[in-house]
């Protein structure tokens, strides 16, 4: 089995961290990084080599551990828009080191990094046919973190209504950054899926 293989298949055991299994999901990613050989870079053990032909290998153990960040956001129980700022966070400082990170491989991991609440969305994000750009997913991910908010009953909603009805704020959209909607309700966003079923159709 190669490293790579035994490194992936790590990934996918680390558990996704919540506020009772830090000890558990601190020791598998370690495990993960001590199998990478990235451990001493990440926690700093390792300083940087001012001789030049050891400045690679630091380098490239550096880059990996970011991968290895980036590709596990996952497994940090991020939701929302935390979530999407992790993962743009990780993927400005990859393409800052020069690392190859196409916009089709940040859609992935938006997309598969998903909490499980965000399942609908993955799935629908992950049918489409036509190309997605980045902001069209991170629009679609902070308009179902607002869906799926918790709705305030009774007094609470009479009360927060009452005391913003004086603070209207317009809404923009995501998507075609124009005001009066939300992306869900984007009427360019309607007419792009409207011809890519005509397209289909044909």
């Amino acid at each position: 089995m190669t490293t790579k293989l035994r490194i992936n298949g790590l990934l996918g055991s680390v558990p996704k961290l919540t506020g009772e299994n830090y000890l558990d999901w601190k020791f598998a990613v370690q495990m993960v990084l001590h199998c990478a050989e990235c451990w001493d870079v990440v926690s700093g053990k390792a300083k940087k080599p001012k001789k030049p032909e050891d400045l690679t290998a630091w380098e490239e153990k550096a880059e990996n551990a970011l991968k290895r960040q980036f590709y596990g956001t996952h497994s940090l129980g991020l939701k929302g828009r935390a979530f999407v700022d992790t993962v743009l966070s990780f993927a400005d400082q990859l393409r800052a080191v020069d690392v190859e990170l196409s916009d089709d491989d940040v859609i992935d991991v938006l997309i598969m990094g998903l909490a499980e609440e965000y399942s609908a969305l993955a799935a629908a994000l992950g049918a489409v046919t036509s190309d997605l750009m980045i902001k069209e997913v991170v629009g679609a991910i902070i308009d179902e973190e607002a869906r799926i908010g918790k709705p305030l009953a009774g007094k609470e909603a009479a009360l927060l209504a009452k005391e913003n009805r004086g603070n209207r704020r317009t809404i923009t959209c995501y998507g075609c950054q124009k005001e009066g909607h939300i992306q869900r309700d984007c009427p360019e966003k309607k007419e792009k899926a409207s011809m890519a079923l005509d397209d289909l159709a044909y």
